[in-house]
């Protein structure tokens, strides 16, 4: 959702490195399931 909305959340960059953190958390939780 939120690389489908780059405008919007261009006017909220707090918000949008908030989307990425958790992409990236969500990202290093599922290649630590699949290891283990």
């Amino acid at each position: 959702v939120a690389f489908a909305q780059p405008l919007i959340d261009a006017n909220l960059p707090l918000s949008y490195q908030n989307d990425i953190i958790i992409a990236i958390l969500q990202i290093s939780i599922t290649i630590v399931l699949l290891l283990f």
